[in-house]
């Protein structure tokens, strides 16, 4: 699996399964991680109202390619996280 090929990933594909959560090394930081993105969404809503963050400029850069990253990798979320985001009222959908 991706364990054994982790050397024939892109630094895009790793960033990627990193915000994700998905751990090559087999620990609990990478779950810490996607739980902290998501309490920042979370906040995000609360002080927006909404889940459309930027991606490109201002302060939730980061957020913003974690959210992207959630939509594009769904298929790699386990269902607590899924249930979770569903929770929120997250827009699974691209938005442009």
């Amino acid at each position: 699996g991706l364990r054994k090929n982790k050397n024939t990933l892109s630094t895009e594909q790793l960033r990627a399964l990193d915000q994700l959560g998905l751990s090559l090394e087999k620990n609990a930081y990478f779950k810490s991680k996607w739980e902290h993105r998501y309490e920042e969404l979370k906040s995000f809503k609360k002080r927006f109202g909404h889940m459309v963050v930027p991606k490109d400029t201002g302060d939730y850069i980061q957020l913003g390619s974690w959210v992207s990253v959630q939509r594009q990798y769904k298929h790699k979320l386990s269902p607590e996280q899924i249930k979770k985001l569903n929770q929120l009222g997250f827009s699974w959908g691209r938005k442009k």
